[in-house]
C-alpha cells in the first residue's frame, strides 16, 4: 500500500465513520421535551427542548467528537491535515454551547447570512496565515449558525473539521464529498421545520447529510489512489 492510498483511506474512515454514526443517532432524536430551553450544558448545546432526551444525545454527539477526534489523528500520520482538522473541529464543536448566547440577540445579527459572511471571513484569514482571528471569527460564524439551525447543530459542527480536512488533503474525492455533505446539510436545514412535532421532524434533517458522508467514506475506501506528484488526484 504506497503513501497514497494510505492518505485516501486515513480520511475515508473517519467520513465513514462521522456517517455512521450521524444515521445511528436518529433513533434517539424522539419529541416528548418540555419544549422550554434550559436544563444542563448537554441540553443547551444540542438546542432542541422538543426532545425527550436532550442530555443523552448530546453525550452521544460529544463521544462521537472525541472518537471521531482519534479517528483522524490516528489514520493521518502527518501533522498538518490532523492538526487542521482538529483545530477547525474544536472549533466547530465549541460553537455548539456558544450558540446558547445568541438566542436573544436580534435576528439579523443571528441569521444564516450572518453566519456564511463570518464563516468566509475566517476561510479568508485562514488563507492569510493568521490563526487566533480566524479561530475566533469562524467560532461566532459557527455559532451563528447553529443557533439559527438548531436541527442541524451536531452537523455544522461537524462540517467545520471537515471543511479544514479537504483544504488540508488535495484529494478532489474528497473535497467532492464535503461538497455534498455541505449541499445536503444546506437543503436540510432549509427544510427543517420551525416545530418540531414529530420523530422524523427532528431526525429528518440528519438522515441526508449522513447518508452523503456514508456513501463518501465507502468510495473513498474502494477507490485506488493515484499519485500526482505530492497530491492526490481522483
Amino acid at each position: 500500500m504506497g503513501e497514497a492510498d494510505v492518505a485516501r483511506r486515513a480520511w475515508a474512515a473517519p467520513l465513514l465513520f462521522f456517517g455512521v454514526a450521524t444515521l445511528l443517532v436518529l433513533p434517539l432524536y424522539r419529541p416528548g421535551g418540555s419544549g422550554r430551553r434550559g436544563g444542563d450544558v448537554l441540553s443547551q448545546a444540542v438546542n432542541l427542548p422538543d426532545l425527550r432526551h436532550p442530555t443523552a444525545v448530546g453525550l452521544y454527539w460529544v463521544a462521537v467528537l472525541l472518537v471521531g477526534a482519534w479517528v483522524v489523528a490516528r489514520g493521518l500520520g502527518y501533522a498538518t491535515p490532523a492538526g487542521a482538522y482538529l483545530a477547525a473541529a474544536g472549533v466547530g464543536w465549541a460553537a455548539l454551547p456558544a450558540s446558547t448566547a445568541l438566542h436573544d440577540l436580534p435576528r439579523w445579527w443571528t441569521g444564516t447570512g450572518t453566519g456564511v459572511i463570518l464563516l468566509a471571513a475566517a476561510a479568508a484569514l485562514w488563507r492569510r496565515g493568521v490563526l487566533y482571528p480566524t479561530l475566533v471569527v469562524a467560532l461566532l460564524g459557527a455559532a451563528v449558525l447553529v443557533a439559527s439551525h438548531p436541527a442541524v447543530g451536531p452537523l455544522i459542527a461537524l462540517g467545520v473539521g471537515l471543511f479544514a480536512l479537504a483544504d488540508a488533503v488535495p484529494d478532489n474525492a474528497l473535497r467532492t464529498t464535503v461538497a455534498a455533505f455541505a449541499v445536503a446539510l444546506c437543503l436540510s436545514a432549509a427544510a427543517a421545520p420551525v416545530e418540531a412535532g414529530s420523530a422524523w421532524a427532528l431526525a429528518g434533517p440528519l438522515a441526508l447529510p449522513g447518508l452523503v458522508l456514508v456513501l463518501g467514506g465507502a468510495v473513498g475506501l474502494r477507490r485506488p489512489a493515484v499519485r500526482v506528484g505530492s497530491s492526490l488526484r481522483a
